[in-house]
């Protein structure tokens, strides 16, 4: 696929999928006419559950980087390919100076640091990297080898949550926790002014004690001060994300702040509860707007399965507000919510 080709692909993949499941085969025969190119946004769609960040590549995805076991990147061995997105390609290696397991991820569209897009890499590398905290997959180096770059980050074992999903919803104390936690680890990124922007089960890793990790701040945004002023719905671009997963402020280009990754984990907690993820009705913009407005609230998690308890379905519909006004305005307000709602409800004839 060439690069003109590959840039209508990507703009018709974001228009279907605000489409219904249902309603995208018709769309995709309205809107292009090549059969070949239908054929490979179909498939690409087929896929999209498993793997959405492919419309963040910036070029074919035909770059494939194959490291054999035991070549060396910089001080870090390869082991094996662990696998590939549309980002680049992740592989196992061992830290021969620290003896320790770590992730290398080669990415596609960056060859050099010296470039605007690797400045840029480097730069969300550092801020991710200053991120302590046990709910979020550590960064620990940025290298160049043979014109290409590689971040150095946690290997994490256990088992990825969009992989958890497949096997059905999980209890509701347990998307509690895991929920607290997740909260706990944006509440980080955000003290340190970094909005991940593209929070979703396929960038969350539960290890095998079963501590939530979030992963992957490639897209993130960083800003010193995180804004808590209130966000215009009309915006001049699409933001960086993945558009299941988008707040509506993100998904029109407005600017975001703390509170699009409160929607986002709110959008991923109603998953994990009830099997479903929620999405946003869109109205048809009337002549002259720019983007499409949001009017219509988001089901609640106990109407779309009425066996979710009434203060876990409080929290989430708080999150998933349309206005941002509305939402918890911060993750550690989230963080204290979910936590709240776990405790259990203390009877007023306790002495009975």
């Amino acid at each position: 696929m060439d690069e003109d080709s590959w840039r209508l692909a990507k703009n018709l993949i974001t228009l279907a999928l605000a489409q219904p499941a249902a309603d995208r085969d018709d769309f995709l025969r309205e809107r292009c006419p090549d059969p070949e190119l239908r054929s490979e946004i179909e498939s690409m769609l087929a896929r999209y559950d498993e793997g959405p960040d492919f419309l963040d590549i910036d070029g074919s995805g035909d770059d494939v980087i194959d490291l054999i076991p035991g070549e060396s990147i910089g001080p870090y061995v390869v082991v094996e390919r662990l696998g590939s997105g549309g980002m680049g390609q992740v592989f196992l290696a061992t830290d021969t100076r620290l003896r320790r397991k770590v992730a290398l991820k080669c990415l596609h569209a960056v060859t050099s640091v010296a470039g605007p897009a690797g400045a840029h890499l480097l730069r969300e590398a550092c801020a991710a990297g200053r991120i302590n905290h046990p709910n979020v997959a550590t960064v620990y180096d940025i290298v160049e080898v043979r014109d290409r770059v590689f971040l150095v980050m946690e290997y994490l074992e256990g088992v990825n949550l969009i992989a958890r999903l497949k096997r059905g919803p999980l209890p509701a104390g347990e998307v509690i926790q895991l929920g607290a936690q997740l909260a706990a680890g944006l509440a980080a990124a955000h003290a340190k002014g970094i909005i991940h922007r593209d929070v979703k089960p396929s960038n969350i890793q539960i290890t095998p004690d079963g501590t939530p990790k979030i992963l992957d701040f490639g897209v993130a945004r960083i800003t010193l001060d995180v804004p808590t002023t209130i966000q215009t719905l009309h915006g001049t671009g699409r933001q960086p994300g993945t558009p299941a997963y988008m707040s509506p402020e993100q998904t029109i280009g407005a600017d975001v702040d703390a509170r699009t990754d409160i929607f986002s984990l709110g959008l991923v907690l109603c998953e994990m509860v009830t099997g479903s993820r929620p999405k946003l009705s869109v109205d048809r913009p009337r002549p002259g707007e720019s983007a499409a407005m949001w009017t219509q609230p988001l089901p609640r998690a106990d109407a779309i399965d009425p066996n979710v308890p009434r203060k876990l379905a409080d929290v989430i519909a708080r999150m998933v507000a349309i206005d941002p006004r509305d939402r918890f305005q911060s993750a550690a307000d989230v963080q204290r919510a979910l936590e709240a709602a776990n405790r259990p409800r203390r009877s007023l004839f306790w002495w009975r």
